[in-house]
């Protein structure tokens, strides 16, 4: 069943978006771009989160900065 709240939700941050542009940047087309744009990017990061690819992304980093954090505090004086 379709989120029926998010989909609302990016049209209505496409318009409040279109209202602070001056007329001459707002058209129907860049409109329906901009919903474009936040429903891909939606997707897209729902499917990283859903696949496990964000937890795995923050535990390279956490292992990054541990790593760099040991060799700060051996080469430390």
């Amino acid at each position: 069943m379709p989120n029926y709240s998010v989909l609302l939700g990016y049209a209505m941050s496409t318009a409040l978006a279109d209202a602070y542009l001056p007329a001459r940047n707002v058209s129907v087309g860049k409109s329906f771009e901009g919903y474009g744009i936040k429903f891909g990017t939606g997707f897209g990061f729902n499917l990283l989160h859903e696949y496990g690819a964000v937890a795995r992304v923050k535990q390279i980093i956490q292992q990054q900065t541990d790593k760099l954090t040991q060799q700060n505090n051996s080469s430390a004086p």
